[in-house]
C-alpha cells in the first residue's frame, strides 16, 4: 500500500479503520485479517522501515 511508504510506522495507526473496511468489503474474518495485517507489517519492517540505530556503549554517551 502506498500509505505504508508515506505514513509513520507504515500507517499502522490506520489498521483499525482498514480492518473494518476489509472485513466488510472482502468478507475477511478475524483470523484472515490478523494474518494479512501481520504479513503487511512484517513486509514493511523488513523492506521499508529504517533500520534500528545501534545503541552506544555507556562510555560514549554524552
Amino acid at each position: 500500500m502506498r500509505l505504508g511508504l508515506l505514513l509513520p510506522e507504515g500507517g499502522s495507526a490506520h489498521l483499525p479503520a482498514l480492518r473494518a473496511l476489509c472485513q466488510r468489503e472482502l468478507g475477511w474474518d478475524d483470523a484472515r485479517w490478523d494474518s494479512e495485517a501481520r504479513a503487511y507489517l512484517t513486509l514493511w519492517r523488513t523492506h521499508y522501515a529504517l533500520p534500528e540505530q545501534p545503541r552506544l556503549p555507556a562510555l560514549m554517551r554524552w
